[in-house]
């Protein structure tokens, strides 16, 4: 099982992420991504696995809110989604 770990502002903890188990509403995992302003990456890496679970509303959800953090990076995974 692939997981990933979201870093806690001003701590040592980490939120760790089932990749294999990601919530149907996407919202919970912006919920966790945005207040910590977690990376990039991170965000990518959950869009991505999103799409290859056939979650495709999650997927868009979750580069739609990414943007006000890094909207280059974002945009072209949009552009990729789109073409």
């Amino acid at each position: 099982m692939a997981c990933i770990y979201i870093p806690v502002q001003n701590s040592e903890e980490e939120v760790r992420v089932a990749l294999d188990q990601l919530p149907r509403d996407a919202t919970d995992i912006v919920d966790v991504l945005k207040p910590e302003q977690a990376p990039l990456d991170l965000w990518l890496i959950i869009a991505r696995e999103c799409f290859k679970q056939g979650k495709l509303e999650q997927f868009r959800q979750i580069l739609e809110e990414g943007v006000t953090y890094e909207r280059i990076a974002v945009l072209n995974a949009f552009g990729v989604y789109y073409c």
